[in-house]
């Protein structure tokens, strides 16, 4: 959050495939200038960029600081400055409730339809145990007429860092040019691996570890506690 215009290399960001931002950082004046900075740089350069709509009532200054686990608290102020910038973004995601602050509505498909009025990104919606969508063109009457990936129904142990999990297996899908169901399907699974074990980023699968899963399938619904996969895990390392 400290991040400022100066600390932004133009250099440095055209090494990357993508920029992929965070709607937190768009809630201070300094680091959204920096954001902004990024992202001009990225669509001059024709790459690809991402945003996690990353909702934080608190970070915002709509919710108190002890409300840290707060996840939607209405706000038509956070909602215009999100819109404000939709635009800059080839994909956008986020759960229900962070589309609804996006759109400014709490009726999901209508906060879907206020994000497309603004924007041509493909828009992938977390629906917790239900999955993910994606949504290329227009919305859809239900999101269950969307593009899904197949889910894996783990035991949730921690929710920290289950949202960048997901953005990781998702962006690898979406970069690497595969089809939106498999797509989907890593970023389930790369999820579904931070939700059900100890820990965070320590615990995201590898490459090689995500494909002896698909592999080998879904044996313990409590991840941490499956041997063989965590022997896996750090091999894989």
């Amino acid at each position: 959050m400290g991040l400022t215009v100066d600390d932004v290399d133009p250099d440095f960001i055209r090494e990357a495939r993508a920029v992929d931002a965070y709607g937190t950082h768009l809630s201070h004046t300094d680091v959204e200038a920096a954001t902004l900075k990024a992202l001009e740089i990225a669509r001059d350069a024709r790459m690809q960029t991402a945003l996690d709509i990353d909702y934080r009532p608190n970070l915002w200054g709509v919710a108190g600081h002890g409300e840290g686990e707060s996840r939607f608290v209405e706000s038509a102020k956070v909602t215009k400055k999100l819109q404000s910038t939709l635009h800059y973004f080839d994909l956008i995601v986020g759960t229900e409730e962070e589309f609804h602050i996006a759109g400014g509505s709490t009726d999901t498909l209508a906060a879907l339809r206020a994000v497309r009025a603004v924007s041509k990104a493909t828009l992938v919606c977390k629906r917790g145990p239900e999955g993910a969508v994606a949504i290329t063109g227009d919305i859809p009457a239900s999101l269950d007429n969307s593009v899904t990936g197949p889910g894996f129904p783990i035991e949730v142990l921690n929710v920290l860092g289950a949202g960048d999990g997901f953005m990781a297996g998702l962006l690898k899908g979406w970069l690497d040019g595969e089809d939106w169901p498999t797509a989907l399907k890593y970023a389930n699974a790369c999820g579904a691996f931070a939700v059900s074990r100890h820990g965070c980023p320590p615990v995201y699968p590898s490459w090689d570890e995500l494909q002896n899963f698909f592999e080998r399938g879904l044996n313990h619904l409590d991840l941490r506690n499956d041997v063989e996969l965590e022997q896996a895990h750090w091999c894989f390392l």
